[in-house]
């Protein structure tokens, strides 16, 4: 988790809100039809809680001593466990999770990344159900 001759200089990241939102999921595929033209006919769907986050940004600010073209992989992880106290690093670790992954091209002298949630190019987006794609396709 380094780069020679990149020094991070400070990092910002807004407030991270979460919460659980009903979701309702597409299992058409999972149908046993029997004729493929029969699938138009099956609308099958399941509704469960999933996590979901407000928008947020972050920003980076970092010096570098070249120009040079990287690939910038951000993590977040908890400072502190479920008591207050703050974790290890090594402890903390086992927690990290990957929410930004990027090509970028730095400068020499002060470089400044700032991006908003959703331009991660790790968290998916919406899918779009196999309803919706046979009937975009298809012009039904």
């Amino acid at each position: 988790l380094s780069f020679d001759g990149v020094k991070i200089d400070n990092v910002e990241v807004e407030k991270l809100h979460t919460f659980f939102e009903l979701h309702d999921y597409s299992i058409n595929q999972a149908v046993d039809i029997g004729k493929l033209e029969q699938g138009v006919y099956v609308d099958v769907s399941v509704r469960k809680y999933r996590i979901n986050h407000k928008p947020f940004t972050y920003k980076i600010d970092f010096t570098s001593d070249k120009d040079a073209h990287a690939y910038v992989r951000v993590y977040l992880a908890p400072k502190y466990n479920y008591l207050g106290r703050e974790f290890e690093l090594d402890e903390r670790r086992k927690y990290v999770v990957e929410i930004d992954q990027f090509p970028y091209h730095m400068k020499a002298g002060k470089n400044v990344i700032e991006r908003n949630s959703h331009d991660s190019s790790v968290v998916t987006r919406e899918e779009e159900s196999y309803r919706k794609q046979y009937y975009r396709i298809n012009d039904v």
